[in-house]
């Protein structure tokens, strides 16, 4: 069976050792460090299952909810989280169209319990 397909738009290199050592041999993670290759790796690849997209990109004022708008037109039943210590920035998220929240800390758990892993 083919391993689910996972888009991980996160500027910290390190939060994405920690998800890619807690989801290993789970998922199939694409990793994007910047906007620009978030819209790159969702277009070249229709067959994510999940989404998980970080409010600064880099930095630290929320920027990616244009892109979060974006993919929502086209990701259309599929889950999408908003990923940030901070509840106000999983909150905007949640408004630009993600459906779940988490901290960085919970986004392993939530990535197994949305994906039945």
């Amino acid at each position: 069976m083919e391993k689910p397909k996972v888009l991980i738009i996160e500027d910290q290199k390190r939060a994405h050792l920690e998800y890619e050592y807690g989801l290993r041999n789970l998922v199939q993670i694409l990793s994007a460090f910047t906007i620009e290759e978030g819209r790159k790796i969702y277009k070249e690849n229709p067959d994510l299952w999940l989404i998980v997209m970080d409010a600064c990109v880099p930095g630290g004022d929320p920027n990616t909810l244009d892109l979060t708008r974006e993919i929502r037109k086209s990701f259309i039943g599929r889950p999408m989280i908003a990923a940030s210590m901070s509840e106000k920035f999983q909150d905007l998220l949640i408004e630009a169209g993600c459906d779940h929240k988490a901290d960085k800390s919970q986004v392993v758990d939530k990535i197994k319990e949305l994906l039945k892993l």
